[in-house]
């Protein structure tokens, strides 16, 4: 005698396990990405995921008329839907262990195939033999139920026992002390993401950039001889600069112990550069980015929203390229991110010189963020639109250029990138110092230098000589930058040689020091030497230049065309 439906258990009666399966992928993003992604960036796309199953869920009932064989086969169906990250996590574990000499494993394409025909196989399988008898429905929605819930807990657990960081101690940022009455002029600070300092880019691409460096020169700028990265990630270098520290110093043991750059956005939030311009006064003005993971809270006003083709953001799209729907995108639209993307830069530079048009009589401390002329490539040296095969990737490092075939490609469009990047940029300064009511402090700078050497593991692999070295220039009306400066600036000194030089602000410079950082314990840090003749940078210097031909596939590449620069206005 069956028993009762009320008496039988929860989990033997109601199929939970379609709308787990299919939030598996999503969760198991998360979690492998905990140190980077907020559960408010999760929660949504994790939603969607659970909803899709669900979806397929209705689909199936609708053909069989019976619930809990039709959850059978939507679960069953979730294999499909994340194949891609099954893929990911079975070609990383084979990498793991050739990395410590287990073994060597069958190439990429093998693995691939692999994945794919054990998922099928494995979910054809398992609905056959389920799907057969009725009378073990009960077991079998128990059986699927549990794995549901297991692969999703055990997906979280880097996200559930990282636990939440803790806020930052004490009351808001404190501006800076700075003598009374002075003041500062319009300030716009244009972060050129991955720009290589000329000596550096001389030697590792091969590629000349001084006649860039002679054109700000002619403009009045100041360009650093020897400016350092203090890290090579974008979060820390960008924290540290509006913290005028090492984030070593300000970020709490506790905080250091999560291990989750989480933490960087919460400091970034509360700040003393942007307080102290809010004591002067300024409207604080900043862009969206690329990574909005990045951008900057609490701006008095944004510029660059989503109608520039950025209404996805950075978790979205990981989701999104480890499913199927992924590939459909890049087969049926495989443009879009890369035009909306080249819009971005185009755009946001053109917005600079707008922004100090304005004649309200506020001033400004703008702070522009442009993910350029970091990957992707998008242009070349006259400007014209490039695309990889490969698809859109933000990547960069050994989690994207991993063999000497895309390490080529980085040599090789790189420079022809940053060539267009330059002529942006100088056309935008000259609109700006044009625009404006009175003399502008204009800041070019780099987070780090080109990263493709740059080993998020193994700090040996890394070439520093490439990675270590950026950009750093300066327009201070009346100011001796160079003696203010010097050739040796980096980010976390800029502020405080300017409060210094241009308020009175009493506050030393600390010395200039990069930093190595693997991607997952960004707190675990090592001060790190540039060295040329390091056997990273040997391998490196050694790889031919690689361009991307008419299909958009690889083809060696030539030297660059010597640019030609517009002339300072009125010369």
């Amino acid at each position: 005698m069956s028993q009762p439906e009320a008496q039988r258990p929860f989990l033997s009666r109601v199929p939970l396990h379609p709308a787990l399966l299919w939030a598996w992928p999503c969760a198991m993003l998360f979690g492998a990405n905990a140190h980077i992604v907020g559960a408010s960036e999760a929660m949504g796309p994790v939603a969607l995921c659970a909803l899709a199953g669900l979806v397929v869920w209705g689909l199936a009932f609708a053909a069989l008329r019976d619930a809990r064989r039709a959850a059978v086969l939507a679960s069953c169906a979730a294999a499909i839907f994340g194949y891609r990250l099954a893929f990911g996590v079975v070609s990383d574990t084979f990498a793991w262990l050739e990395l410590r000499g287990v073994g060597s494993f069958p190439s990429t394409k093998v693995r691939f195939a692999v994945t794919v025909a054990a998922l099928a196989g494995g979910s054809l399988t398992a609905a056959w033999l389920l799907l057969r008898r009725r009378a073990a429905l009960d077991v079998q929605t128990l059986v699927f139920n549990a794995m549901g819930l297991t692969t999703v807990t055990m997906a979280l657990v880097p996200a559930l026992f990282g636990g939440a960081p803790p806020a930052p101690k004490g009351a808001a940022a404190q501006a800076v002390a700075y003598q009374p009455g002075k003041t500062l002029p319009d300030v716009v600070v244009v972060l050129l993401d991955g720009y290589g300092r000329a000596d550096a880019l001389k030697r590792s691409y091969g590629y000349d950039n001084g006649p860039f460096v002679q054109a700000l020169e002619a403009r009045g700028f100041f360009v650093a001889k020897d400016a350092r990265a203090n890290y090579l990630t974008t979060d820390a270098a960008i924290t540290s600069m509006l913290h005028m520290n090492y984030v070593e110093t300000f970020v709490t043991p506790e905080e250091q112990a999560t291990q989750r750059l989480m933490v960087l956005q919460r400091h970034r939030a509360q700040n003393p550069v942007v307080a102290t311009f809010a004591a002067l006064g300024h409207r604080f003005v900043s862009f969206r980015t690329a990574d909005h993971r990045v951008d900057l809270a609490g701006a008095d006003e944004r510029v660059v929203g989503e109608e520039l083709g950025l209404p996805l953001g950075h978790f979205d799209w990981m989701v999104i390229d480890s499913t199927p729907l992924g590939v459909l995108l890049r087969r049926l639209r495989p443009g879009d991110r890369f035009k909306a993307h080249r819009s971005w830069i185009v755009q946001a530079l053109e917005e600079l010189p707008k922004l100090l048009a304005k004649r309200d009589g506020k001033r400004r401390f703008v702070f522009a963020h442009v993910t350029a002329p970091h990957p992707p490539f998008v242009f070349d040296e006259q400007g014209k639109a490039v695309r990889s095969k490969r698809g859109f990737f933000l990547n960069d490092g050994n989690q994207l250029f991993r063999t000497e075939a895309l390490l080529g490609e980085y040599k090789g469009m790189y420079p022809r990138q940053l060539q267009h990047i330059n002529t942006l940029v100088l056309q935008a300064v000259d609109r700006m110092v044009a625009n404006a009511e009175q003399p502008p402090i204009i800041v070019l700078i780099s987070d780090h230098g080109p990263r493709a050497t740059v080993h998020w593991e193994e700090q040996d692999k890394t070439c520093f000589a490439e990675a270590g070295g950026t950009l750093f220039a300066a327009h201070v009306p009346g100011l001796d930058a160079q003696a203010a400066f010097t050739d040796t600036i980096s980010l976390v000194n800029l502020f405080r040689v300017l409060f210094r030089a241009q308020l009175g602000a009493d506050i030393e410079r600390i010395p200039d020091l990069t930093h190595y950082t693997p991607y997952k314990a960004p707190f675990s840090t090592t001060v790190v030497q540039p060295n040329p003749d390091s056997p990273a940078c040997k391998a490196w210097f050694a790889i031919p230049p690689l361009r991307f031909g008419p299909d958009r596939g690889l083809v060696p590449a030539g030297p660059v065309p010597p640019p030609t620069y517009p002339s300072p206005p009125g010369r």
